[in-house]
């Protein structure tokens, strides 16, 4: 048996969950979905959300539903749910109490401890999710994409979006959207790149063996305070070594956005597919991890001065070995872009699963929007460079 930590976004993304074939998803014969109080508050916190209001009702009298006929989902699958919430002083470093995400995959982890004879797994679309589970060695588990909701909006904006495609079609008035890569002031669909992001170089650190030093100072600092530093100068190193094998193997690019038509697009969404072996990342999150510092002795007893944790947990999504043979997908949104306007989008860095698989590829770009009548769609070039970085 196989037991799924559910989402909040699959419930608000997908059909019911009794209309989607578990079984099929985690590859067993019997399935238990767990559903957490996170998730339960976060499904609360949006109904009163105009786009996903009606989901979020649809969902939560779905799983009443649910409860009402014994926790059963479909055939071989069931339903638990999880009263258990993690006290803002039991997270550990490197989770933070204020995140929905660190929160589910601390219960995760207890159950796991809990049942340690049982597969657990966590099941999201969520790309920072994803990331912190390949982060934590925690399974993943995506759903089928094809079978995603399509977007909804609330019913205003339906009569508004509706009112303005006709007046738009009444004066031969259309968008004309077009995403790839600024040059000289237009948006070309071809890039090309080098391998390697230049990085800030640091040294790593000496593991300490559990004696910081000789000193009275060293010497009055607790075992429990050593060790921790001990543990935080080797995730820095990890994290270090990381860093610096997602910049060897990756590049960095900046999408463009063009609208060249002669009339504004409203509700912009932008899909662009890249292939198996490439990963995306936010080109921000690419930054040194911060040293931790040594715990020191102050005058009311010994005082820790704990590190930062890695400054990117996501780092487990360029792991080779975990990585599922999926492509994956960039999702970008605009509320509105006026015509005969360009404008950057979002740095990105884009890196390489293997090292022998370094080479020229095509993305698939999907564009949809209000005032389309119908999808675009193209493909993105990337072609990789004879030159030598600099």
């Amino acid at each position: 048996m196989t037991v799924v930590f559910v989402d909040a976004c699959i419930f608000l993304e997908f059909p019911p969950i009794g209309q989607i074939d578990w079984l099929k998803l985690t590859g067993d014969s019997e399935a238990r979905l767990v559903l957490t109080i996170p998730v339960l508050n976060a499904l609360d916190h949006y109904k009163t959300d105009p786009r996903r209001a009606q989901r979020a009702v649809r969902a939560l009298e779905n799983i009443r539903e649910i409860w009402n006929r014994n926790n059963g989902v479909r055939e071989e699958v069931t339903l638990e749910t999880l009263a258990d919430e993690i006290l803002k002083a039991d997270f550990p470093t490197g989770y933070s109490p204020d995140s929905n995400d660190d929160h589910i995959l601390l219960l995760l982890k207890k159950y796991q401890n809990d049942n340690p004879g049982l597969k657990v797994v966590m099941s999201s679309e969520d790309g920072g999710m994803e990331a912190k589970c390949r982060a934590r060695k925690v399974q993943f588990l995506r759903p089928d994409p094809t079978t995603r909701l399509p977007s909804v909006p609330d019913e205003q904006t339906k009569e508004l979006n509706r009112l303005r495609l006709e007046n738009e079609k009444m004066k031969f008035r259309q968008p004309s959207i077009v995403v790839g890569f600024e040059n000289d002031g237009k948006v070309c669909g071809k890039y090309s790149f080098q391998i390697g992001i230049p990085i800030e170089s640091k040294p790593k650190l000496d593991i300490p063996d559990g004696r910081i030093g000789r000193t009275y100072q060293d010497m009055m600092v607790s075992d429990e305070d050593k060790e921790a530093y001990r543990q935080e100068c080797i995730d820095y190193n990890e994290s270090l070594d990381l860093l610096k094998a997602i910049c060897a193997s990756s590049f960095e690019v900046e999408f463009s956005i063009a609208n060249t038509g002669t009339a504004p697009a409203t509700d912009i969404e932008i899909l662009i597919s890249f292939p198996v072996g490439v990963y995306v990342l936010d080109a921000d999150r690419i930054k040194p991890p911060t040293v931790p510092e040594r715990p020191m002795y102050g005058s009311i007893g010994a005082i820790n001065v704990p590190g930062i944790a890695p400054a990117f947990d996501f780092h487990e999504t360029a792991n080779i070995e975990d990585r599922e043979d999926e492509p994956t997908i960039l999702r970008l949104g605009f509320q509105e872009l006026q015509q005969h306007t360009l404008k950057p989008v979002k740095l990105m860095v884009v890196g390489f699963l293997e090292p022998d698989g370094v080479k020229s590829f095509q993305a698939d770009c999907r564009i949809i929007s209000n005032e389309l009548p119908e999808p675009v769609q193209f493909t993105l070039n990337f072609v990789l460079s004879d030159q030598k970085p600099a």
